[in-house]
């Protein structure tokens, strides 16, 4: 048995039209809560649900595994 694919936001993936893309990659013990904090609290929208947990909060991009 296959495990599902998983869920991409595609037209929230972070692909900036010029500048720069900050990116911030943490090491987690629990992605599931780790991305409610960040979505929920801090109001970050979820690109990637998880393997790894890709968020955007305050236009940054939040990367956890």
């Amino acid at each position: 048995m296959t495990d599902p694919a998983p869920r991409i936001d595609f037209a929230n993936l972070p692909t900036p039209a010029e500048g720069i893309l900050v990116t911030l990659f943490i090491t987690v013990r629990k992605v599931a809560r780790s991305r409610d904090f960040y979505s929920r609290v801090l109001g970050g929208t979820v690109v990637l649900d998880e393997n790894p947990c890709m968020d955007r909060p305050f236009g940054r991009v939040l990367v956890a595994g």
